[in-house]
């Protein structure tokens, strides 16, 4: 219902406002009225307006007419009447009646050539002041008259019934109104009172449950297709249009007949996943849940047996297999002769509501057990203000019962003379949406009076609509007889007040002056008229403004004052004053303060506001995701949020039984109970964690805090904490210590990987000053540093590999590769450690054997499986290289003699940075010669993986060797197939690549450039590698100059204008991209060949080179042949 209590004058209005119907006749047939109104139900909050459409100059009036016919009081309207419940009301005669406000407004007959009858001037004025309240009856349908105002009605909400003729030239027109959407609903004479009922039965039960009952426009579209409300369509005779009909419904319709016939519309069928044949004969019965079926049939026979309307709710068994809760809404058919032929009706699904329903239901339970235990009375409206909860202190005050409190009954339980100013401010404050309190007179149990405050504050749901008050009442009778009693002392004192040479005020309990005698008025300056609208903040300098408000707030605690103060005089001057000040009781109840003083009332408001903090505080906790909970000074649970419950899958009800100790892990059980009852007993903060079992079984890390709680005046009460689930974060800790241990062990490693190349190295290089004259031990020491120095390249391109990994950077170049040249890659990479170890290697290579592959990663797999082979292989030992096709993997082998592997290692030895020391078959650990970093292995899996193949790792022990298995899927073609032409070609990451058409030029070109000398710019902003490779590439018999940034590049290289320019990357001022970018905009620099020679070596690296300008892109260190052949113009290096 729209309408709200504030469109009314009076509490009696408000309280029996009816349902209105009107009813449309033709003046000669008033004698049907007795036929309607016979199964009129006796006190239905209903009445009756009754308007004839024919002769309005009828000799005798409407009412005289109809008062034989009913047993209504018949009324006729007057202008301002004020429509009641339980009345037949009737124009005067030549006249029309509309209704305004719940009143009857007369106007005069209408012309003869008006086009809008008596009928529909009072449907249109109706469907506009009553909207989903208002109903209309035609009685004589056929006419002109009425047709536009049923529309009206039901255009507003409202519901529009009519008159079914017995007789075949009428049932047509009939049907006909219904179907073109002028009705509702059509029944016979003898049947229309009870339909009426139906309805009027609806909406109040709506209302008194603050439900809003659909519009008969909206209920038609979302359950009924017209035509099938409106009895339109003949199931019999035309069961194809009755069945397109409903088919094309969204929602369950379904009809039945007297034969036991039953027709299902497709989304019927769909939802129950049966066929019209399960359902007749009572066949539906069997879909009904075996605890609603008989209760739900039973319903069902009484509204056949009574021929009208049927509602029921019931469990029906889906076609999935469960259970849904249903709601049914069927109408009766009757053939044009009046028989029953059956039921046409809707389903819906209310399974969700039904779910909402239970949860409210022991929410509301929850609510009222708290509220019925309050001290204070306390109420809740909705958003029409209506009270729809009164607590037990209330039925208990004033003797009510609940049926007679709810809805405005609550008013009569005020003294009369209270009543309309109560009312009055409830309006206005509900108006405003604002909170309230104010006092009145309550009768109590035994007739007496009582004063009493009543507040409230309005209530708003999620999206800000306002829903009502929460209030609360509460006894202050002896407050208000203090008061009086203190209105009389004060005459007493009065005298001695006004006479006091001294300067005395007194302040209400918000710190409004209430009187100040002549002293004080003189010292201010303000007069009493002025003052009493000031507080004393207004009068307080602001330097003396918080130590004014700590006095009043000591005041409001009932303490004396005595403090110092600087006031402002009304003409701006200042004085300095002291001010004495002392609390005014009365009966013992605080009413003023001398100076600054604080009132019952604020102390009273407090306490209400302390039980509304609490109410705000449950909702709060149970609102929020984080879990919640309040122990008492036992350490005894009193409270836990939603959360804790939904966490735990626990109840409140096991909880008070010490459950909770079941929830904590056996191992952290005892611990977490210990330091909790040590901080209960010490009354201090709690801070612990555990592993508890969640719901679903799992033990999950939690961390609980608690903070104590004192009552004002000290005295302990408990703990209140929050608890958080940091399993993630008990993870993340234990995954980074493991990383900082592995890390360590990593940078461990890698150093002591460092020095082993690097102690030869500067032995090496102290031995050569040594022997100077012997070029045997020289060349011999030489190849020890080459050795050393491509160990610790190998070992930094491991690690930039291995990096490139770990970020998903590492890309292959894939083509047509021989795996018989790979293993000779692989052999020629590893051969020194090999001969270094004195192992004898063995190659098994199965012969063309061709496939796609990056043949320069392909070679790594192997030597680095090689490398592992000789390294954990005791001198002297044997190494097997092989390779052969199973069917459509390819497998490469590597095996040795060595020392093995344990078992327990085998599933870490492919773990980055996780190289153990396994324990040989003595129990000695390895020597440190072979330990590693750890990340050959690894790049051995990744690689594999890349290519979509696999490494499998087999050892039957200690000291007996190892085999390692790669396994790689892809097709495999035997060597002179397609795609041979591309063999020998390396991939852009692996040779540096070339500028677009510069390199098939230097080739051309090479035969004859090679020996002639060239100019050569070196750019690196490290001095000692940059003059090294001077001294290298002068060597050669080459013009060296030497530039430190790019600045110096661009600018050297346009007066040099050298053949080649290797240059770094990263340097200051100018980096190598951006020098490369400058030397190709120059029309010199265009042909000159751009080598960059720096650390930088990943794909990223290179893409960027190319775009700059490189022809070539070499990673540091380059070897020296390298870099001769691409002085000398051969061109790209493979």
């Amino acid at each position: 219902m729209s309408r709200d209590l504030s469109e009314s004058g009076s509490l009696d209005e408000l309280r029996t406002a009816p349902v209105i119907v009107a009813v449309g006749i033709r003046i000669g047939e008033v004698a049907e009225l007795r036929s309607f109104f016979a199964d009129l139900t006796q006190g239905t909050e209903v009445a009756f307006v009754l308007v004839a459409d024919g002769d309005t100059a009828h000799p005798e009036s409407l009412a005289t007419l109809v008062s034989p016919h009913v047993d209504l009081p018949v009324v006729e309207a007057e202008e301002g009447t004020l429509i009641e419940a339980g009345r037949l009301y009737t124009p005067p005669t030549g006249r029309v009646v509309v209704v305004k406000g719940r009143r009857f407004r007369l106007q005069p007959s209408p012309a003869s050539d008006d086009h809008v009858g008596p009928i529909d001037r009072l449907l249109f004025s109706l469907a506009k002041d009553q909207q989903s309240r208002a109903a209309a009856v035609l009685l004589s349908p056929g006419g002109g008259d009425g047709t536009r105002g049923l529309q009206a009605i039901r255009e507003a909400g409202g519901r529009s019934f009519l008159r079914k003729r017995t007789t075949d030239g009428e049932s047509g027109s009939d049907r006909e109104r219904a179907s073109n959407g002028v009705a509702d609903h059509v029944f016979p004479l003898d049947r229309l009172m009870t339909g009426l009922m139906v309805h009027i039965d609806h909406v109040l039960v709506a209302e008194r449950n603050g439900l809003q009952w659909p519009s008969s426009a909206a209920y038609a579209a979302e359950h009924l297709p017209t035509s099938v409300l409106s009895h339109g369509l003949d199931m019999e005779r035309d069961a194809a249009h009755f069945r397109a009909v409903i088919d094309s419904a969204p929602v369950l319709i379904w009809a039945n007949d007297r034969h036991g016939n039953v027709f299902l519309n497709r989304a019927c069928r769909d939802f129950f996943g049966a066929s019209e044949a399960d359902f007749r004969h009572n066949g539906w019965s069997n879909f009904i849940h075996e605890e609603d079926r008989e209760a739900f049939t039973a319903a069902y026979r009484v509204a056949v047996d009574r021929q009208e309307v049927f509602e029921g709710q019931c469990r029906v068994l889906r076609h999935d297999g469960m259970y849904r809760w249903m709601q049914s809404i069927a109408l009766p058919r009757f053939s044009d002769e009046g028989w029953l032929v059956g039921y046409v009706g809707s389903s819906f699904d209310i399974s969700r509501m039904k779910s909402s329903e239970r949860t409210l239901r022991e929410s509301e339970q929850w609510f009222k057990s708290i509220a019925d235990n309050a001290p204070a009375m306390l109420w809740i409206t909705d958003e029409h203000h209506r009270c729809t909860y009164l607590s037990r202190g209330w039925l208990e005050f004033t003797g009510q019962t609940e049926a007679e409190g709810l809805g405005l009954g609550w008013a009569d339980a005020v003294h009369p003379d209270d009543r309309e100013r109560a009312i009055r401010h409830f309006l206005a404050a509900a108006e405003r949406q604002q909170p309230f309190s104010f006092d009145y007179r309550l009768r109590t149990v035994d007739g007496g009076f009582r004063w009493a405050i009543d507040a409230a504050r309005p209530r708003f749901d999620d999206a800000g609509k306002f829903v009502g008050y929460i209030g609360s009442v509460i006894d202050v009778d002896e407050r208000k007889g203090a008061e009086m009693q203190l209105a009389r002392s004060e005459q007493r004192y009065r005298s001695l007040f006004d006479n006091n040479i001294d300067g005395i005020v007194s302040v209400d309990l918000n710190g409004y002056f209430t009187a100040a005698n002549p002293a004080a008025l003189e010292m201010s300056g303000y007069s009493m008229d002025e003052l009493r609208y000031l507080s004393f903040i207004h009068l307080c300098a602001p330097e003396s403004v918080d130590t004014l408000i700590q006095a009043f707030q000591r005041g409001l605690r009932g303490e004396a004052l005595s403090i110092e103060l600087t006031m402002i005089r009304k003409d701006g001057k200042t004085r300095d004053l002291i001010v004495h000040g002392a609390p005014i009781y009365v009966d013992g109840e605080l009413r003023e303060l001398f100076g600054i003083t604080v009132d019952v009332t604020v102390r009273n408001e407090a306490v209400a506001k302390l039980r509304e903090s609490e109410e705000r505080f449950r909702e709060m906790a149970n609102g929020l995701p984080l879990i919640v909970w309040v122990h008492d000074a036992t350490g005894k649970q009193e409270f836990v949020n939603d959360t804790f419950c939904e966490y735990f899958g626990i109840t409140r009800e096991m909880l008070r039984k010490e459950r909770w100790r079941l929830l904590v892990h056996d191992e952290d059980g005892a611990a977490y109970s210990e330091q909790f009852m040590a901080a209960v007993r010490e009354q201090r903060s709690f801070h612990a964690e555990a592993r508890v079992r969640r719901a679903d079984g799992e033990w999950r890390w939690m961390e609980s805090w608690g903070r104590p709680r004192f009552s004002p005046n000290g005295e302990f009460l408990g703990h209140i904490g929050t608890s958080v689930d940091v399993t993630e974060r008990k993870l993340y800790e234990l995954s980074l210590e493991e990383h900082d241990r592995r890390t360590n062990s990593f940078l461990t490693k890698l150093a002591r990987e460092l020095r082993n190349p690097l102690a030869p190295i500067r032995t090496g290089l102290e031995l050569l000053q040594q022997v100077q004259d012997d070029a045997a031990i020289r060349e011999e020491v030489r190849g020890t540093i080459q050795r050393q120095t491509r160990q610790l390249i190998k070992l930094v391109d491991n690690l930039v590999d291995i990096s490139q990994v770990s970020r998903g950077q590492l890309e292959l170049h894939k083509r047509p590769t021989r795996l018989d040249e790979v293993a000779h890659m692989a052999v020629e990479m590893t051969r020194p450690m090999i001969d270094e170890g004195g192992h004898h290697l063995t190659l098994d290579l199965e012969p063309e054997i061709e496939m796609e592959a990056d043949r320069e990663r392909l070679a790594q797999v192997l030597a680095n499986l090689l490398n592992n082979a000789a390294k954990y292989t005791p001198h002297g030992g044997q190494l097997i290289l092989k390779t052969a096709r199973h069917g459509d993997e390819v497998v490469l082998i590597v095996r040795d003699s060595g020392i093995g592997i344990p078992l327990e290692m085998r599933e870490r030895v492919f773990d980055a940075f996780a190289h153990g020391d396994p324990t040989a078959a003595d129990g000695d650990a390895w020597p440190h010669g072979h330990r590693g970093l750890g990340i050959g292995l690894t790049l051995v899996k990744h690689l594999a993986e890349l290519h979509g193949g696999r490494v499998e790792v087999f050892s039957e022990g200690a000291n007996r060797g190892s085999q390692f298995t790669v396994r790689l899927p892809a097709p495999i073609q035997r060597a002179g197939d397609a795609g041979g032409e591309l063999r020998g070609e390396s991939s852009d990451a692996q040779r540096g690549f070339v500028g677009a058409g510069l390199v098939d030029g230097i080739r051309e070109t090479a035969s004859s450039t090679v020996d002639a000398p060239r100019h050569v710019l070196v750019v690196d902003d490290n001095f000692a590698a940059a003059k090294l490779l001077e001294m290298s590439i002068s060597l050669l018999g080459h013009q060296v100059r030497l530039a430190k940034d790019g600045i110096e590049a661009v600018r050297m290289a346009a007066d040099f204008l050298p053949d080649v320019v290797f240059m770094d990357i990263g340097m200051p001022n100018m980096d190598g991209y951006e020098a490369a970018r400058h030397i190709r905009q120059q029309p010199w620099g265009q042909a000159m060949k751009l080598v960059a020679l720096t650390g930088w070596g990943q794909d990223e690296d290179i893409r960027q080179s190319r775009e700059a300008g490189f022809n070539e892109h070499l990673i540091k260190p380059a070897e020296s042949e390298t870099l001769r052949r691409l002085i000398t113009g051969i061109g790209s290096v493979d």
